[in-house]
């Protein structure tokens, strides 16, 4: 059932958008699509169609095109290749989907890394981390237990 009530809710918030921005995932498989594609991009380094896709605000944290490429392949000599897909899910918050994929890597096998993209109901990367499984974690128990606190 929690799962059925998960897709109702992707689905409302992707159909929900104007529709100047239904280019957006339209089911399950099509937003784990999405995130797939990006974290590939960044695989590939094609900073090009990453710089293309994330929001303003990204963009200033990142600097220029240029210094995400060099942060992709500086990700890419350090970690080498994917080796193994833990886990991935896909979720609506806040309007957004949030793509998460646990994964591993030819050269720290036995450490598992995730990431995370918040995507606009249009494609837009209105956030992306790339961080151990135990930071994704701690940030996961700190969202659940603010959404669990009651008001004040």
């Amino acid at each position: 059932m929690r799962r059925s009530v998960l897709l109702a809710a992707i689905t409302a918030v992707l159909l929900g958008a104007p529709a100047a921005a239904q280019s957006g995932p339209v089911t399950r498989d099509d937003s784990l699509a999405l995130g797939r594609k990006y974290v590939q991009w960044v695989y590939e380094d094609q900073a090009d169609s990453l710089w293309a896709r994330v929001d303003d605000r990204l963009r200033g944290m990142m600097g220029s095109k240029e210094a995400l490429s060099r942060d992709n392949v500086g990700l890419i000599v350090s970690f080498g290749a994917e080796t193994e897909v833990v886990g991935e899910t896909v979720s609506a918050r806040d309007g957004n989907l949030v793509y998460t994929r646990e994964v591993r890597f030819e050269s720290r096998p036995d450490e598992s890394r995730v990431w995370t993209f918040v995507i606009a109901p249009d494609g837009t990367i209105k956030d992306g981390k790339f961080q151990s499984k135990a930071e994704a974690d701690q940030e996961r128990q700190k969202a659940d237990s603010a959404a669990t606190k009651p008001a004040d």
